[in-house]
């Protein structure tokens, strides 16, 4: 169900991520995705948009465990406070803010560009 689900991502999604790069903004998909999904995502037209693609089935850490976080900002080159993440699930979130990362529950994508514009000032 998880491979069919990412194979037919939002169309309204990929156009607020395309936005984003388009305006410079370096992306990265941080995703407890298994080996096999991680892989189909990585052939969709969309994850080029991503400068890094972090999975946990390649890096064996998973949200929310905080050393996925650190290796996310690692991979950055980015202070947590600097970095903006976007989850789907209350407790990464959580795990993400108690690292001091502005982070933002995803409940649609009207919600998280408002979100985002008030975190951008």
């Amino acid at each position: 169900m998880d491979v069919r689900t990412w194979g037919h991502i939002n169309a309204d999604t990929v156009a607020l991520l395309t936005e984003l790069a388009g305006r410079g903004t370096p992306l990265a998909l941080l995703s407890n995705a298994p080996v096999e999904l991680a892989r189909m995502v990585d052939g969709r037209p969309w994850a080029s948009l991503f400068r890094h693609r972090l999975y946990s089935a390649d890096l064996r850490l998973a949200k929310p465990a905080p050393e996925i976080f650190h290796e996310l900002t690692g991979r950055l080159g980015a202070a947590p406070g600097d970095v903006v993440f976007v989850d789907d699930r209350e407790e990464n979130v959580r795990a993400a803010r108690t690292l001091g990362i502005r982070s933002v529950l995803f409940t649609g994508v009207p919600g998280l560009r408002a979100e985002l514009a008030r975190l951008a000032g």
